[in-house]
């Protein structure tokens, strides 16, 4: 009864399924508290990439959405309509996690635009470079050719971003 009460959930009682309805949509991210990693075991969370070496990979969600509405994508049925941002402080604020309490030296970031704001990327390599942590860790993110620039790329460089991976509508 009690899940019932929460949105967005499917629940089959019986053989019937029952829906909750949408999610709420989360307008300020900064309101989600960091994910509780200490409930997990995290060697069972640190992805192997692939493309770079079996290197312990930790991972993280910097954004939700995509202000773009291609066809073949689901970003707006999953997140809703536009890009939601966490601020640079509180991404800032995950990764020194990361990589001071977990280990991870690589962190590949699942955002389906993360090279989209730049004044973030901005604000995110100074505060790491007074934390004393840029350079010390590799990034993996996905990005969008539109409105890629020289600017975001000299940013991406200074945040040791060592692959960027871009959608195949950007050919």
């Amino acid at each position: 009864r009690e899940l019932k009460k929460i949105s967005g959930l499917l629940l089959k009682n019986g053989e019937k399924i029952i829906s909750t309805g949408n999610p709420r949509i989360i307008m300020n991210l900064d309101d989600i508290p960091l994910p509780a990693r200490n409930l997990l075991e995290m060697r069972y969370y640190s992805i192997p990439s692939f493309s770079v070496g079996f290197v312990k990979v930790g991972s993280m969600i910097t954004s939700r959405g995509c202000p773009y509405n291609c066809i073949f994508c689901s970003a707006r049925q999953f997140w809703g309509v536009g890009v939601r941002f966490f601020s640079a402080e509180r991404v800032a604020e995950e990764i020194e996690l990361l990589y001071k309490k977990y280990g991870f030296k690589r962190i590949e970031i699942y955002d389906d635009t993360f090279s989209l704001n730049t004044e973030r990327l901005k604000r995110l390599v100074n505060i790491l470079e007074k934390k004393n942590l840029l350079g010390k860790i590799e990034f993996i993110c996905m990005g969008t050719a539109k409105g890629f620039s020289e600017e975001t790329a000299s940013l991406l460089k200074k945040l040791n971003v060592i692959e960027i991976t871009f959608g195949f509508e950007s050919g």
